[in-house]
């Protein structure tokens, strides 16, 4: 007797990810089941178990397994500098996640959260830019301050990268910059989009934000690209084709340096957001921006009015509402925090999705 849809559907959702594959192929009718339980996933890939484990100390993981060492690093005498090690590993890292989502069976794969040292696979980016034409999450988390690497300099994972030293031509790929990646981007219905600590140049993360018109929350942490071109293309692209596309709602941007506001002009792109129609703004831990002068343009010194829009993170953590008299406080600040959270909380384990993690 064949068991219920459901409770296969729940099995599938505990086993490893080579046992899934090997399911997949043994029918139609299994290899259709897979794809329907594979909505939700969640990958972790890192070079050691132990690092895995550190960089999932905080979540509910309960899937890992260690990557297969290659025998000729074990072996070498020859002394490679740190930074030779680093893009070996990221590179290895990016085949192992290439080799996953490049699978027919992610194809319908609505929500994506994958943790690893970087992309710089060209790979690994077209993959992912022609394979996921459902994804509507994506989480982009390439920050681990668990892990202690002999290979990365001190303080790396809590530094912005610099572009010259690990930016990466594969960012074109996954944003479809250039006609020869823009005609075979797939991946354009993002809803949600998160990434923390990565190399993206202002140009590829404004064409990756442009080509994704239902974006209605943008979270960007330790991210190179966030400057005063970026915000301003941002805003200028949510009015100019405010009919053909969804108004950004939520846009979160932490320990970000390239990003100035100094005087009343570098906020402008604000105030174009807010009638475009943002409603939350988190700025956190940017030290080129004036807390202080922001707060009052927002309050309507300087700009005429006061702006409907709720910003979080100035100065302190606490949140400032500064949003019209007549909302319901205790409603918009447990909205916020709920925000603040989607992307990030994946404890519970629902049916028609499957998280899973390999380091």
């Amino acid at each position: 007797m064949e068991l219920p849809i459901e409770l296969q559907s729940r099995i599938l959702q505990h086993l490893h990810w080579s046992s899934i594959a090997a399911f997949a192929r043994t029918s139609q009718h299994n290899y259709k089941l897979v794809r329907f339980t594979l909505s939700s996933l969640r990958i972790s890939i890192f070079h050691r178990r132990l690092h895995g484990l550190l960089a999932a100390i905080n979540d509910d993981c309960d899937l890992l397994s260690d990557e297969c060492e290659d025998p000729a690093w074990k072996n070498s005498n020859l002394t490679v500098p740190p930074s030779v090690q680093r893009v070996r590993k990221i590179m290895k890292q990016n085949a192992n996640l290439e080799q996953i989502l490049r699978t027919p069976m992610l194809a319908e794969l609505s929500s994506l959260t994958v943790n690893t040292y970087g992309l710089l696979s060209m790979a690994l980016a077209k993959a992912m830019a022609t394979n996921l034409s459902q994804l509507r999450q994506l989480t982009l988390n390439f920050s681990h301050p668990y892990i202690h690497d002999p290979v990365l300099p001190p303080r790396y994972w809590k530094t912005c990268p610099d572009i010259d030293a690990e930016g990466s031509p594969a960012w074109n790929a996954l944003a479809g910059f250039g006609d020869q990646y823009s005609r075979s981007l797939k991946m354009t219905g993002l809803q949600k989009l998160s990434i923390t600590r990565a190399a993206i140049t202002s140009a590829q993360l404004s064409r990756w934000v442009g080509a994704s018109s239902e974006l209605c929350e943008l979270r960007l942490d330790l991210v190179s690209g966030v400057d005063n071109n970026f915000v301003q293309r941002l805003a200028d692209v949510q009015v100019e084709q405010r009919q053909d596309r969804r108004p950004l709602r939520l846009l979160s941007i932490q320990r970000c340096p390239g990003l100035h506001v100094r005087a009343v002009s570098d906020a402008r792109w604000i105030q174009d957001l807010v009638h475009a129609g943002l409603q939350d703004l988190h700025l956190k831990e940017c030290r080129h921006v004036d807390s202080k002068l922001l707060k009052n343009l927002v309050q309507g010194h300087g700009w005429g009015s006061g702006l409907p829009l709720k910003l979080v993170g100035l100065e302190q953590t606490q949140e400032d509402t500064l949003a019209d008299p007549g909302q319901d406080n205790n409603a918009d600040s447990s909205r916020g925090a709920r925000l603040s959270m989607e992307g990030f909380n994946l404890g519970e384990r629902l049916f028609g999705g499957w998280k899973f993690d390999v380091a």
